[in-house]
């Protein structure tokens, strides 16, 4: 087989003394194939599924594009050992000799991958190669190699570091301890990460230095917490082979690398090792295709911020070796499930959206349940069945996911049909015109229905063990709120739920007063002529007074707290529940033309201060003011049912404590024009009740 010079030398990059080690060259297609003419569609016909575009520029298969960089990238000679770092991607190829030295390999870098520029740390001394740069993930130290021809066609490559400055200079090199540059042997194509076993960061590199398995092999030497190299020591995951261009990607805690062991298509595939205990990797695993190919993959890495991988190749549509980018995948593979019985489906239809474009994700060759999607990108899955509740939920994936399968486990529900019937809670005739609120017990949104007025029953849909509330209101009645399991097991597929609204929605009513009112005609009156309409009616107008008064006896400091909210008390409070009164009585009439005998009960409380006799007196006639307002309500239209026992008032006297223990507080309660010290003179409608009738 003849090579080109040019390769020989860029092989230096994964391969280093080339004529010692001939058997990785006879193993890697080193002859470069030439540029890709064919225009066909499918232009790799060895088992390979997928596109490539007609000029050979970039290679497609269901969620993933492999595009080869630009020619203001890729050169005619051997492109390779690309790593990005930031917006930044640097690379290896040759650099023209322009004044009859030697050309030589440097490491070249492109912002946001624009025309490319030398390194300024590339080597200036003649015939060294510079190449393999890699930087920690803090920026702040950078390896690479420097590799020279000590024989005539036999190259030694060694590692050297920089240090960045305080003012983000790269400090002078410094060549790695002879423990890594072993004299006689390459050392070649470092990579660096925090090992999160080891709680380190670890140097990864290729070296054909005795101990491994043979050939090239992957060793590493832990970074002590001093800064010093531990003992290099050769990775469990080598071959007999060539094993080369380790990245360790530190986002998946994985090491990938390329390798011509057995099971490689052809040359060089790249692999994928998982990191699994300190001293522990997993079984090297081949990247699938677009990334691997019958053609040789080397220098694989990804960008974890960008969610792109890049890689050398000589796949058709290059030039030799070049630079290909493409997004780091994920496979997300859907098992989907009956959820009570945990038994697999059929008849199962799926499908994946990307959000941010509203773009249909199609299945790959694997299954209609595979799919490959990209990390940092959300997508909503759908998901049906035959006879089960419909799902749908957000699905994201990491990016130290990279190059792994992603199980989705979705566990459907059998459909059962929940009929919901509406009854007055008080009279437990059904009432039509409820509105409901559904809240299923997983992700799914909220649904509302409204039922038009005569219609008494709605019915929805919930999966069979699902725990769901349902909430229920209608003008007049207090909301509801049921939650309930729908059956786990046996063949019903329907069931029926009663709710049982509760009238007079605003219970409890608090009814205010004004300070010692109903005034008594002696002092120990327990009731009053006046009704509450009369009280409240002559509290209003007193309006003006509070606004006067409020905080007159108060303390500076202790003023503007108590009267903050007086607007508040007399628009909302005071004048509101009145209004409540009035369709407090007009309901009460409705039940009790229907037959019904009903109980009112009053808890009666009074502010601070003043004698416990006294309060005791004043709540009771404020009581009898409320009892006088049902019997006079719109011309006595309540007084026939009250005299006959079928609306029967029961009180309940709670006087307030005399002795606040906040200081402030007491003191604002001693002031009767405060809202603190008006919200404490109520009588409050507790619960109106069906009588119970007496035994016989």
């Amino acid at each position: 087989m003849s090579f080109r010079p040019i390769t020989i030398a860029l092989l230096a990059f994964f391969a280093s003394s080339c004529n010692q080690h001939g058997q990785l060259l006879q193993k890697i297609k080193t002859e470069s194939p030439p540029a890709s003419t064919n225009t066909s569609s499918d232009v790799l016909t060895d088992g390979v599924l997928g596109e490539w575009e007609p000029d050979g520029s970039s290679y497609s298969m269901p969620g993933i594009t492999v595009q080869r960089l630009g020619s203001h990238i890729n050169t005619t000679n051997t492109d390779a050992a690309p790593f990005r770092y930031g917006n930044k991607l640097y690379f290896t190829t040759l650099a023209e000799s322009n004044n009859g030295l030697q050309s030589v390999v440097k490491v070249f870098s492109s912002v946001d991958l624009k025309t490319p520029s030398q390194w300024p740390e590339n080597s200036k001394e003649p015939g060294t190669h510079t190449s393999n740069v890699a930087i920690t993930a803090s920026g702040q130290r950078v390896y690479y190699t420097l590799c020279k021809e000590v024989n005539p066609g036999e190259q030694t490559c060694e590692i050297y570091t920089r240090e960045r400055s305080y003012e983000g200079q790269w400090l002078p090199f410094k060549r790695l301890p002879r423990s890594i540059n072993l004299d006689g042997y390459t050392a070649t194509q470092p990579t660096i990460g925090y090992d999160q076993t080891l709680k380190k960061e670890v140097l990864y590199y290729a070296s054909n230095r005795p101990g491994g398995m043979g050939g090239m092999d992957i060793w590493c030497s832990p970074i002590e917490p001093d800064g010093k190299y531990a003992t290099p020591f050769p990775l469990p995951l080598n071959s007999p082979q060539d094993d080369v261009t380790p990245f360790f990607f530190q986002a998946g805690q994985a090491l990938f690398f390329s390798s011509n062991r057995d099971g490689a298509s052809a040359g060089m595939d790249v692999f994928r090792s998982d990191k699994i205990s300190a001293d522990q990797w997993s079984e090297p695993q081949q990247l699938d295709q677009p990334f691997n190919s019958p053609y040789d993959e080397i220098y694989f890495g990804c960008h974890s911020a960008s969610g792109k991988a890049y890689f050398s190749s000589n796949r058709p549509g290059s030039l030799g070796y070049d630079l290909f980018e493409a997004p780091v995948p994920v496979r997300l593979s859907i098992e989907v499930s009956n959820a009570s019985k945990n038994a697999m489906l059929d008849g199962v239809t799926m499908q994946l959206i990307e959000k941010a474009t509203d773009t249909p994700v199609l299945p790959d060759e694997k299954g209609f349940n595979q799919f490959i999607i990209e990390p940092g990108k959300e997508y909503q899955l759908t998901v049906e069945a035959p006879g089960f509740v419909t799902e749908t939920m957000g699905v994201d994936v990491a990016v130290g996911d990279a190059f792994s399968t992603v199980v989705k486990a979705v566990r459907l529900r059998q459909k059962v049909k929940v009929f919901v019937q509406t009854y007055d809670a008080l009279d437990s005739l059904p009432i039509g015109g409820v509105a409901f609120r559904f809240t299923p017990s997983g992700d799914e949104p909220a649904v509302f229905h409204k039922n038009e007025e005569g219609v008494t029953e709605y019915a929805f849909i919930v999966g069979l063990g699902e725990g769901s509330k349902l909430e229920a209101t209608k003008l007049g009645y207090q909301p509801a709120t049921i939650s309930f399991e729908a059956p786990s097991e046996g063949p019903s597929l329907a069931i029926l739920q009663r709710v049982y609204l509760q009238p007079f929605a605003n219970l409890p009513l608090a009814l205010y007063f004004d300070s010692g009112q109903p005034r008594y005609d002696d002092p120990m009156d327990t009731e009053t002529k006046l009704t509450y309409e009369q009280t409240f009616q002559s509290y209003l107008e007193r309006k003006p007074v509070f606004f006067e008064k409020c905080g007159e006896e108060l303390t500076e400091h202790s003023r503007g707290t108590a009267c903050a909210n007086l607007v508040d008390f007399f628009e909302d409070d005071l004048t509101t529940s009145y209004g409540q009164l009035d369709e407090l009585c007009s309901q009460l009439e409705g039940y009790l033309k229907k037959g019904l005998r009903l109980d009112v009960v009053i808890e009666g409380q009074t502010s601070p201060g003043g004698a416990a006799d006294y309060n005791k007196r004043l709540v009771e006639r404020r009581i009898s003011s409320v009892y006088n307002h049902f019997k006079s309500w719109r011309n006595g239209a309540l007084k026939g049912y009250i005299s006959s026992d079928k609306l029967v008032i029961f009180s309940n006297l709670k006087p307030s404590e005399n002795n606040p223990t906040d200081a402030l507080l007491g003191e604002i309660l001693r002031s009767e024009y405060t809202p603190e010290a008006s919200r404490m003179r109520k009588v409050v409608i507790k619960e109106i009740r069906i009588q119970i009738p007496p035994k016989a």
